[in-house]
């Protein structure tokens, strides 16, 4: 059995040798690769059991000297001194003391090498089944379930029965990205590198003593990716600047790869990759040469670049800066910080999801802020308030919950009839926002006048999730009023409300980047007199600099449109658009030049215009507009 074992080996290279080189591998160069590891594993396999011939030979060796010591000195010195007359013990030889049985040797070391790749192996299925408790369902197919993950940051791939394909949450508000995600891990699918994947790993309980499996394994998963990235690029050479970033801003937030599955970007042979991508057919020249050297440096100096941005854009906060920044706010609901509020803020801040989430709240709030605050404050009630609307919906109107819940302050059917509001087959006034804020407000008022919650708003905050006689009961049956231990529904809801209200308080920078910092304000959104159309509502906000000054981009986003007449209207002068995801997009207008191009990515930060006076203007200005869902925002409400 170990023989065999030893001689699979060399065996299994071999195969695997056979089995790559029947596919139709495009990057041909990579033969010579595999030669060399199949080379090395065999010679080293088939070395293996010579190892049992040098003990022999020292074993022989080790006799001669015994025998040579015997002649000497007296016989009687080599037996036991206690040995009885009539106790016969077998004759043992000196040289069996000191050598073992090397076929023992060998079925010990085989034993241990495969506990330890089976303990690898189950290890590699239990993180993958943990990390499946967070899988939300995206897509199905036949064979195929596409999930959303907030876990992870770079999409994978993986086979338990069925093709899972998993996908980082943050590239459902990127539409390019999530487009060639999904294409390359079909890919993976359509070529079988799956089930592949999990032979690699079955091998890998036998062979994890031989260091040439794992390098062959390496140089297959090289190979595997390239034939993919190539099979993903092909005819769709336009796209490859723009997949290429991709895999190096996923290789940056990769934190783990499972080994059972396939990941779209590593660090590990990112670099040929890219080397290949930009080296393919139908692209040569100088011009090539230049993108990629370019593409290879952005590997090295886009950490440093996006650090930048980072600290702006996906930075969390620590306790003290939270306390610290709460403490200044004027509220008339406590807001107590720890560790679960601090938590739920930085989820909003401190991921790229959360951070999506909070911006598109924002915006929705911002085109209805005006009729929400007055419904709260004409009720005398905190307008902190809204920061519960946000967690409920993110001020999403249409949204509804599993539980039926609708409308921005998520109503169930039975509690919004209670506070009047009609509900039934052909009106539903937890869609009307006047409506149900009002009811919202008739709600607290009561919670806050039952005896058992002694006005507290927090024990009223868990109140209006989990219904006020299961609070009652937890109150009468703990000897404890602090709120947190009272969250008899979502263990995590009052956490969650007290984040919402400290975000929407939170201070505009900490949010949004300011294009223009140093700016002065020269007209604001809304109805104004201008010098050229007289009484007219003015869509954005103008921004006076001196010609040139760079402006940068407030949130990330793809850049849109750009153009010298926007619309065929000449007014406008040179123009950009940014889509920045969840119908958020921004315009900028009368620019003097524009410094990225359609179908670029840029960061919140990143210079991409020049202040200018092109089109119908008074002077050098930035015009900057906000749209939301098509509707048109206040910049002001973000800046």
């Amino acid at each position: 059995m170990i023989s065999f074992w030893i001689a699979a080996n060399a065996l299994l290279v071999f195969l695997f040798f056979c089995l790559q080189l029947s596919k139709k591998w495009i990057v041909k160069e990579q033969h010579s690769l595999l030669i060399k590891s199949f080379l090395l594993a065999l010679v080293v396999s088939l070395s293996f059991p010579a190892l049992s011939d040098l003990f022999p030979k020292q074993r022989a060796a080790f006799t001669e000297i015994q025998k040579f010591s015997e002649e000497l000195l007296p016989s009687h010195q080599f037996k036991p001194q206690m040995q009885s007359k009539t106790e016969k013990r077998p004759t043992q030889n000196l040289s069996d003391v000191f050598f073992l049985d090397f076929e023992k040797v060998k079925l010990g070391f085989f034993i241990f090498c495969s506990l330890f790749g089976l303990f690898q192996f189950l290890k590699n299925i239990f993180s993958i089944l943990r990390l499946e408790q967070h899988n939300h369902l995206f897509r199905r197919s036949k064979k195929t379930k596409i999930f959303v993950n907030s876990k992870i940051h770079s999409p994978m791939s993986y086979r338990f029965w069925k093709n899972h394909i998993l996908i980082p949450t943050d590239f459902l508000s990127k539409e390019t990205d999530l487009k060639m995600a999904l294409r390359h891990e079909a890919t993976h699918i359509r070529q079988g590198d799956l089930v592949l994947s999990w032979i690699w790993q079955l091998l890998g309980v036998f062979f994890s003593f031989n260091p040439f499996f794992h390098l062959w394994k390496k140089e297959w998963d090289l190979i595997t990716e390239i034939r993919c990235d190539e099979l993903v690029l092909k005819n769709q050479y336009l796209q490859r600047s723009a997949y290429a970033k991709l895999l190096v801003r996923t290789a940056r937030m990769q934190q783990r790869h499972y080994k059972v599955s396939l990941a779209m970007a590593l660090d590990a042979n990112l670099t040929r990759r890219i080397e290949v991508i930009t080296t393919m057919k139908k692209q040569r020249g100088g011009l090539l040469r230049l993108g990629t050297v370019l593409a290879l440096s952005l590997i090295t100096c886009m950490g440093a670049i996006h650090a930048t941005n980072e600290n702006f854009q996906i930075r969390k906060l620590e306790m003290n800066e939270l306390k610290s920044m709460v403490s200044e706010m004027k509220t008339d609901i406590p807001l107590p910080v720890n560790p679960q509020v601090l938590k739920w803020v930085n989820h909003y801040l401190g991921t790229q999801g959360g951070r999506d989430s909070l911006i598109a709240g924002k915006a929705r709030y911002a085109k209805i802020q005006e009729r929400l605050d007055n419904v709260i404050l004409g009720n005398d009630m905190p307008k902190e308030l809204v920061g519960v609307a946000f967690i409920e919906s993110n001020f999403h109107n249409a949204f509804t919950s599993s539980q039926k819940a609708k409308g921005i302050w998520q109503f169930i059917p039975a509690t919004a009839r209670r506070y009047g509001l009609k509900v039934d087959s052909r009106e539903d006034e937890r869609l009307d926002l006047e409506k149900s804020t009002q009811a919202a407000m008739d709600y607290y008022k009561k919670l806050l006048s039952l005896r058992d919650l002694e006005k507290d708003w927090s024990l009223a905050l868990i109140a209006y999730n989990s219904g006020e006689r299961r609070l009652i009961e937890s109150l009468n049956t703990k000897n404890s009023r602090d709120p947190f231990d009272h969250q008899v529904g979502d263990k995590e809801y009052l956490a969650k409300v007290i984040a919402g209200i400290i975000l929407m308080k939170m201070p505009k920078q900490m949010l949004v980047m300011h294009p223009l910092p140093k700016a002065k304000v020269t007209s604001v959104f809304g109805q104004r007199k201008g010098p050229f159309q007289g009484q007219h509502f003015h869509k954005g906000l103008d921004l006076a600099s001196k010609e040139g000054t760079l402006i940068r981009s407030p949130l990330r986003g793809v850049v849109k449109e750009v153009t010298d007449i926007y619309k065929n209207i000449p007014a406008y002068g040179k123009a950009l658009v940014i889509d920045h995801g969840n119908d958020l997009e921004t315009r900028y207008f009368h620019l003097k030049d524009q410094l990225v191009k359609v179908g670029d990515r840029v960061e919140a930060g990143q210079n991409i215009a020049q202040v200018g006076s092109t089109g119908r203007s008074t002077g050098p200005h930035l015009h900057i507009e906000f749209h939301h869902e098509g509707n048109l925002i206040n910049p002001q409400s973000f800046l």
